[in-house]
């Protein structure tokens, strides 16, 4: 472990307030960088030098540097086109200079305390290029590295960084992709969940509503519902008594004929599942039919088409395997379906001979039962009723107890029922005679002459009568039911009161809670439009300066829309890309750079500017008024620049030395060679 790894190790977590400078930077197994095992790889110090200068001729690492620091800093390489081949993806494996090892890129921060923070980046090459972050050697997420440095992927993008490859590729953006480009710079991912939760509770207000009024209605539907299901458990009551009933006259049959009850059960049993496997049985034999023709088909189709050469004789055209015997497996397989059918009637003549058996045991008893007339039955019936009176409620007609000597557990044969019956009627009706006896004259008198007193000695009633009679009845049922349409009214009144009363309250807190959402995005709206607006005077004047001889004007407007940015001259609405010069266009594009960077705080983060070689399409003046507007408004930042033409490197150096700030100039051919 070197130094340099201790450091890291040891002083695992910072947070910068203050601005921040890459001191250096290493690259291992990126394009022409070897792999190193044992080593971080090759390192380019920039001292944190206010102004670093890469220059040499093309083709010895210049633009290598580039691409490694925004392979460190964002994930990406921008001018990475992953699309050339006709059909799929070029891997990023591509890039590194041994295509089994891994790339890595690390760099050494410092702020203005010197403090220092390393940054490593490893890009898995063999298993889909997969990146691992780490700082200080403590992996971490993307958003925790650009969180750290204070930038994002848009800021890096159109703030920081111009390539040689993509320095157009701002302006090449359609107009409306142009706003949202300038728009990412904003960290806004707080401000859209505030909105998302605002979503969120205008749609929880919407279904508090939604279920309020449910609620009422249901309580509505169950009051009305509540009669119905009184009606159905009396039905289902009803429904029970009548099976117990059916139930009992099984019994009571059963008794007089001498089968037993689990005998009865045990016959209905039989019959469920002698009936159950008839049905199996006939559903089987058709499935067996259907399937036995459809054999038949394909075995002539398999023939037709064995003719036809379509088909080989031994593979089966099912599954394709290859078998000497396909005959005798259709064979086996009809056999296979005839042992299952026969199986089941083996089955079903089992129970059919139990059933049977039980019918023919039972021949004797309906022998016994044939004597039953219905009259007789319902005179057992009858029988079976008194046999269970409550002695105890006879207790005062000791006599009757005395001579009805009755054992409810006596057991009648068949042939002495006639008798027993006919000795028990003679019985009830002494005693009702006897009864009789005790009533007085006057009792029996009064008895006799009910009918006459009650009816035909009373009120003659005329037709007159019973109508009013009728208009009575109905008017006390109008009454009664225009009562209960009062009560129903005042319900449905104080429901409707209840519901208003809901809607009204919920209405309010939905209306509010749509208002502040769209309050709260038409003020981050308008918020982003300011953003885009205040680029508009520091573009005037930067691009002013930098292309200031160019003769359709003096600086660059920016027509700013609602989804949409065009940059225009004085004297055209058209959008510069169509009719500016390569040169020109290089210079809008960096001046649209740092008018974007005017509107960003770079005061306690990586405040950095990389620009990789697009002065070798600017003209001198134009390549002077940059150095100055550089120089002059972004004094503090951290400058790394290529360029392999001498004079404007050697300006560069002059202005920044001209105002004190500290420069490191690396001839990237002379490294290679010494290296």
């Amino acid at each position: 472990m070197n130094i340099f790894e201790a450091w890291a190790k040891k002083n695992k977590k910072y947070s910068f307030n203050e601005l921040i400078r890459i001191e250096s930077i290493w690259i291992n197994n990126f394009k022409f960088v070897e792999y190193s095992e044992n080593e971080l790889g090759v390192e380019i110090n920039f001292k944190e030098a206010n102004l670093v200068l890469l220059n040499g001729p093309n083709g010895y690492g210049k633009t290598t540097t580039f691409e490694a620091l925004e392979l460190l800093l964002t994930g990406d390489i921008k001018s990475f086109n992953s699309t050339l081949l006709n059909r799929g993806n070029i891997s990023k494996s591509i890039l590194a200079n041994n295509p089994s090892k891994d790339i890595k890129i690390t760099a050494k921060l410092v702020n203005e305390k010197g403090n220092i923070i390393t940054i490593e980046r490893c890009i898995d090459c063999k298993y889909g290029c997969t990146s691992t972050k780490k700082v200080n050697e403590e992996e971490c997420t993307e958003e925790y590295l650009w969180q750290l440095l204070k930038f994002n992927k848009s800021i890096f993008d159109i703030g920081m960084y111009i390539s040689q490859k993509e320095s157009l590729e701002f302006l090449e953006k359609k107009y409306g992709d142009r706003k949202s480009l300038i728009l990412g710079i904003l960290d806004s991912s707080n401000i859209q969940e505030k909105s998302e939760f605002l979503k969120d509770f205008e749609k929880k207000v919407k279904s508090s509503i939604e279920n309020n009024l449910r609620a009422i209605y249901y309580a509505d539907e169950i009051e009305k519902i509540k009669p119905k299901v009184d009606i159905l458990n009396n039905i289902k009551n009803v429904d029970n008594m009548l099976k117990e009933r059916k139930y009992s006259d099984a019994i009571a049959v059963g008794k007089l004929v001498g089968i037993s009850i689990e005998s009865i059960t045990e016959i209905e049993i039989s019959l469920r599942r002698y009936n159950k496997l008839l049905t199996d049985l006939k559903s089987n034999e058709r499935y067996r039919a259907t399937f036995i023709t459809n054999r038949k088909n394909l075995i002539g189709f398999f023939n037709k088409n064995i003719k036809n050469n379509n088909f080989d004789k031994n593979v089966c055209p099912l599954c394709g395997n290859t078998s000497m015997e396909l005959e005798r497996l259709f064979n086996m397989t009809e056999r296979v379906l005839k042992e299952n059918n026969t199986l089941l009637e083996k089955d079903v003549d089992l129970i059919k001979d139990k059933i049977e058996k039980y019918f023919d045991e039972a021949e004797c008893i309906n022998e016994k039962a044939k004597f039953l007339n219905n009259t007789e039955y319902k005179l057992y019936l009858e029988l079976e009723k008194l046999i269970n009176i409550n002695i105890s409620n006879l207790t005062e007609e000791k006599e009757v107890m005395t001579e009805l000597k009755f054992n409810n557990e006596k057991d009648f044969a068949s042939e002495n029922f006639d008798n027993e019956y006919s000795l028990f009627k003679l019985n009830i009706e002494k005693e009702i005679n006897r009864l009789g006896e005790r009533l007085s004259e006057k009792e029996v008198k009064d008895y006799e002459n009910l009918i006459d007193k009650y009816y035909k000695n009373g009120i003659n009633h005329k037709e007159v009568d019973i109508n009013n009679k009728i208009a009575f009845i109905a008017d006390k049922y109008s009454t009664g039911y225009s009562k209960q349409i009062s009560i129903e009214k005042k319900k449905l009144q104080d429901r409707n009161i209840e519901y208003e009363k809901v809607k009204n309250q919920n209405k309010l807190a939905e209306d509010t809670v749509k208002e502040y959402r769209k309050k709260y995005d038409a003020a981050f709206k308008a918020y982003q439009t300011n953003l885009v607006e205040n680029i508009k005077i520091p573009l005037y004047i930067t691009s002013g300066k930098i292309i200031q001889n160019y003769p359709m004007g003096l600086g660059i407007n920016v027509d700013i829309k609602d989804k949409q940015v065009i940059f225009q001259t004085d004297n055209k609405e058209d959008d510069i890309f169509n009719y500016l010069s390569m040169g020109q266009l290089n210079g809008v594009a960096l001046s649209i750079m740092l008018s974007i960077r005017s509107t960003i705080d770079f005061n306690d983060g990586l405040d950095l500017i990389l620009i990789d070689d697009p002065l070798q399409s600017i003209d001198d003046i134009s390549a002077f008024s940059f150095a100055d507007v550089l120089v002059d408004s972004f004094t503090d930042s951290q400058v790394i620049m290529s360029t392999h033409e001498s004079d404007k490197s050697d300006l560069l150096e002059y202005k920044y030395r001209q105002y004190n700030k500290s420069v490191k100039v690396l001839n990237m051919y002379e490294r290679y060679i010494n290296s």
